[in-house]
């Protein structure tokens, strides 16, 4: 079957690495071909794990995404080393939430955040996806889609 492969932001590094892999130019050998390829605001910066208290494996266990109260999802994501005022934030754009068997849950995992810094920002994988595409006949079906470059950061998220 043919594919088309989406991704925006740490969602375009995996996009692209997965497209790699796709046209075989990372020695995969998956049944698929590789019809377009949709990138949005990302970059190949190899990024620093900022610290932060949860890792992807830690000692007591999974993280626990579903608490009694909102202040406890809150402040254990503070802990975990989250922005408070972004957290707060996730409480009021639904990511921090109440379900509706009286429990809070979190959409954001600690967890999720270390893996991807350990395997995917923090490593040149994403310049060697890069590499890879670019030396690829298909590459005219790759399309890169820049967003603003106005956040805080230069980039929208």
């Amino acid at each position: 079957p043919r594919v088309v492969v989406v991704g925006h932001s740490m969602g375009g590094r995996v996009a692209m690495l997965l497209a790699a892999k796709l046209a075989g130019a990372l020695g995969s050998s998956l049944p698929f071909e590789l019809s377009k390829v949709v990138i949005e605001d990302m970059d190949v910066k190899v990024r620093n794990k900022p610290p932060f208290a949860v890792t992807w494996e830690p000692p007591g266990g999974d993280f626990d995404r579903a608490f009694t109260s909102c202040d406890d999802c809150v402040s254990a994501l503070i802990k975990s080393g989250y922005d408070e005022k972004r957290v707060k934030d996730w409480v009021v754009d639904g990511r921090i939430r109440n379900t509706q068997e009286e429990k809070w849950w979190s959409d954001v995992n600690p967890q999720t955040r270390a893996l991807c810094y350990e395997r995917i920002l923090g490593s040149e994988c994403g310049a060697d996806a890069m590499e890879a595409i670019r030396a690829e006949e298909w590459q005219e079906n790759v399309t890169l889609v820049v967003a603003g470059g106005t956040g805080p950061r230069g980039a929208v998220c």
